[in-house]
């Protein structure tokens, strides 16, 4: 009897297990992202803020060669689709609406971009491409859909949220199934605001309504190993 006891309290355990660590089924991976500038541009990451799923995304410059900013985010092994959004504006957000509601509250149901704010949003599905072989390994492409949103203006609860101006975005397009399409920038053209000064002003404005979207969401926790010769960052997936 006491050896029955037992195995029934390891299997109630380990259901508790599988029940307080959410989606233990699907394992996550790393799928990164990427910014390429024109040649010899003069990039500044701190006026680019990426977002997705609550969090704020690490970004890292790179200036040899062909000016980028790199980034990466959380992968479910089941997930095939993904939305970009890109906006020189925080988003506003919608707070939830319960019935009987006789207090205030302040738990957001979604996020929303204004009907009068410019942006581009993008629905990528990850596709398998057709193979001449069984045994050939299998290859992916991005099929890359630009859309609208709603009427309302939600914006998808996992979608990638970007704080830069959409005119500057020339192309997107490329990727596998270890990075995401690269979104091609051009930051020469800057007759849209008239003069330096708007220009100057408008990148100023874009700074600030970075901190607005990053007061929504948290920073990604990173952990941090060092040994004698190095020191590794890396960027965690929950």
């Amino acid at each position: 009897m006491k050896k029955i006891k037992t195995i029934l309290y390891k299997i109630l355990s380990l259901i508790f297990l599988i029940l307080s660590t959410g989606h233990t089924s699907y394992a996550q991976s790393l799928l990164g992202g990427l910014f390429q500038f024109a040649k010899g541009s003069n990039i500044n990451p701190i006026n680019i803020t990426v977002c997705h799923c609550g969090k704020t995304i690490t970004t890292q410059k790179h200036t040899t060669g062909i000016p980028k900013i790199s980034y990466e985010i959380p992968k479910y092994n089941d997930q095939n689709t993904f939305y970009i959004l890109i906006a020189p504006t925080a988003p506003q957000y919608e707070l939830k609406q319960f019935p009987n509601q006789e207090e205030q509250q302040n738990t957001i149901d979604y996020l929303k971009i204004d009907n009068q704010t410019p942006y581009l949003f993008y629905t990528l599905e990850l596709v398998e491409d057709e193979t001449s072989s069984l045994n050939q390994q299998p290859t992916y492409h991005w099929q890359i859909t630009e859309s609208t949103l709603p009427e309302n203006g939600q914006i998808p609860d996992s979608a990638i949220i970007i704080t830069y101006f959409p005119h500057f975005i020339k192309a997107i397009k490329g990727g596998n199934h270890l990075e995401l399409p690269t979104i091609f920038i051009d930051n020469s053209e800057i007759d849209i605001f008239g003069s330096e000064e708007n220009f100057e002003d408008a990148i100023i404005r874009l700074q600030l309504t970075s901190l607005d979207l990053k007061a929504l969401h948290v920073p990604t926790k990173q952990k941090i190993q060092a040994d004698s010769c190095r020191v590794m960052i890396m960027d965690t997936i929950t």
